[in-house]
Protein backbone atom coordinates (compact mmCIF):
# COMPACT_ATOMS: atom_id res chain seq x y z
CA UNK A 1 0.00 0.00 0.00
CA UNK A 2 1.12 3.41 -0.59
CA UNK A 3 1.47 6.30 1.95
CA UNK A 4 1.86 9.76 1.47
CA UNK A 5 5.94 9.36 2.05
CA UNK A 6 5.97 6.85 -0.95
CA UNK A 7 3.99 9.61 -2.87
CA UNK A 8 6.29 12.57 -1.74
CA UNK A 9 9.12 9.75 -3.06
CA UNK A 10 7.58 9.36 -6.61
CA UNK A 11 6.94 13.66 -6.80
CA UNK A 12 10.76 14.19 -5.81
CA UNK A 13 11.90 11.43 -8.17
CA UNK A 14 10.51 13.22 -11.19
CA UNK A 15 8.33 9.92 -11.62
CA UNK A 16 5.01 11.66 -11.86
CA UNK A 17 4.97 15.70 -11.69
CA UNK A 18 1.61 15.98 -10.28
CA UNK A 19 0.19 14.52 -6.59
CA UNK A 20 -3.42 14.10 -8.08
CA UNK A 21 -1.76 12.08 -10.59
CA UNK A 22 -0.03 9.80 -8.41
CA UNK A 23 -3.18 9.13 -6.09
CA UNK A 24 -5.06 8.39 -9.50
CA UNK A 25 -2.25 5.98 -10.83
CA UNK A 26 -2.69 4.41 -6.72
CA UNK A 27 -6.55 4.59 -6.95
CA UNK A 28 -6.49 2.77 -10.51
CA UNK A 29 -4.38 0.07 -9.59
CA UNK A 30 -6.50 -0.30 -6.60
CA UNK A 31 -9.84 -0.67 -8.56
CA UNK A 32 -7.97 -2.94 -11.05
CA UNK A 33 -6.89 -5.24 -8.31
CA UNK A 34 -10.70 -5.18 -6.80
CA UNK A 35 -12.28 -5.88 -9.91
CA UNK A 36 -9.63 -8.53 -10.50
CA UNK A 37 -10.88 -10.01 -7.34
CA UNK A 38 -14.39 -9.49 -7.93
CA UNK A 39 -14.40 -11.28 -11.49
CA UNK A 40 -11.93 -13.52 -10.93
CA UNK A 41 -9.19 -12.15 -13.39
CA UNK A 42 -9.48 -8.27 -15.05
CA UNK A 43 -9.93 -10.02 -18.49
CA UNK A 44 -13.25 -11.80 -17.14
CA UNK A 45 -14.44 -8.10 -16.28
CA UNK A 46 -13.30 -6.82 -19.98
CA UNK A 47 -15.69 -9.31 -21.25
CA UNK A 48 -18.60 -8.60 -19.35
CA UNK A 49 -19.66 -6.01 -21.60
CA UNK A 50 -21.49 -6.55 -24.83
CA UNK A 51 -19.91 -4.03 -26.25
CA UNK A 52 -17.33 -1.81 -26.69
CA UNK A 53 -19.28 1.50 -26.22
CA UNK A 54 -20.47 -0.05 -22.76
CA UNK A 55 -17.18 -0.98 -21.38
CA UNK A 56 -15.40 2.12 -22.29
CA UNK A 57 -18.10 3.97 -20.15
CA UNK A 58 -17.58 1.76 -17.38
CA UNK A 59 -13.83 1.96 -17.49
CA UNK A 60 -14.07 6.02 -17.65
CA UNK A 61 -16.43 5.82 -14.32
CA UNK A 62 -14.70 3.78 -12.53
CA UNK A 63 -10.69 4.99 -13.34
CA UNK A 64 -9.23 8.42 -13.06
CA UNK A 65 -8.25 10.59 -15.58
CA UNK A 66 -9.37 7.96 -18.23
CA UNK A 67 -11.08 9.61 -21.00
CA UNK A 68 -11.90 8.23 -24.34
CA UNK A 69 -8.42 8.20 -25.98
CA UNK A 70 -6.67 6.46 -23.09
CA UNK A 71 -9.91 3.87 -23.07
CA UNK A 72 -9.31 3.00 -26.48
CA UNK A 73 -5.20 2.96 -26.23
CA UNK A 74 -5.23 0.98 -23.20
CA UNK A 75 -7.59 -1.63 -24.59
CA UNK A 76 -6.01 -1.59 -27.88
CA UNK A 77 -2.37 -2.43 -25.94
CA UNK A 78 -3.82 -5.02 -24.09
CA UNK A 79 -5.43 -6.76 -27.08
CA UNK A 80 -8.94 -6.32 -26.72
CA UNK A 81 -11.49 -5.15 -29.43
CA UNK A 82 -11.53 -2.09 -30.25
CA UNK A 83 -13.00 0.19 -33.18
CA UNK A 84 -10.75 0.67 -35.86
CA UNK A 85 -8.20 3.66 -34.91
CA UNK A 86 -8.57 5.26 -38.87
CA UNK A 87 -12.39 5.35 -37.67
CA UNK A 88 -12.59 5.84 -34.33
CA UNK A 89 -10.43 8.83 -33.70
CA UNK A 90 -12.48 10.99 -36.32
CA UNK A 91 -14.95 10.76 -33.36
CA UNK A 92 -12.46 12.28 -31.07
CA UNK A 93 -12.21 16.15 -31.19
CA UNK A 94 -8.81 17.48 -32.71
CA UNK A 95 -6.16 16.19 -33.92
CA UNK A 96 -4.09 13.40 -32.65
CA UNK A 97 -0.89 12.83 -34.45
CA UNK A 98 1.21 11.01 -31.58
CA UNK A 99 -1.73 8.80 -31.00
CA UNK A 100 -1.55 7.74 -34.56
CA UNK A 101 2.19 7.60 -34.40
CA UNK A 102 2.26 5.37 -30.93
CA UNK A 103 -1.06 2.97 -33.12
CA UNK A 104 1.52 2.81 -36.02
CA UNK A 105 4.78 1.76 -34.00
CA UNK A 106 3.15 -0.59 -32.20
CA UNK A 107 1.25 -2.43 -34.88
CA UNK A 108 4.63 -2.48 -36.91
CA UNK A 109 6.77 -3.41 -33.68
CA UNK A 110 3.68 -6.00 -33.03
CA UNK A 111 4.32 -4.78 -29.19
CA UNK A 112 0.78 -5.04 -28.15
CA UNK A 113 -1.36 -8.51 -27.14
CA UNK A 114 -3.25 -10.45 -29.41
Amino acid sequence: AFDDVDIDRALQENILRSPKKVRATIANAQTLLALDQQHGAFKTYLHAFPNYDELCADIRKRFKFMGAMNVWYFLFRVGEDVPPFEEWVKTIPGDHPRMQEMVERARREGTFQD
